[in-house]
């Protein structure tokens, strides 16, 4: 099936992400690639990530991903 809900929409808040040295493509990529992979989607030139998809904890993992993709 749609899933349990597939004609609703959950709100939520987006922290998104413009890269300047590399592409937005370039830094889902890897992130999904990462130790730990870090699911994302791209709308217009940014990278997309909804806070509901991370555990407890898992901000530092975000934050330090990002540090190591983007220096």
């Amino acid at each position: 099936g749609s899933g349990s809900l597939p004609t609703q929409n959950l709100a939520t808040t987006l922290v998104a992400i413009r890269p300047e040295k590399i592409s937005a493509e370039l830094l889902a990529s890897q992130l999904r690639q990462y130790s730990t992979p870090i699911f994302t989607r791209i709308q217009n030139d940014q990278v997309l990530i909804d806070p509901r998809t991370l555990l407890s904890g898992d901000d530092k993992l975000l934050i330090k991903a990002l540090l190591d993709i983007l220096g």
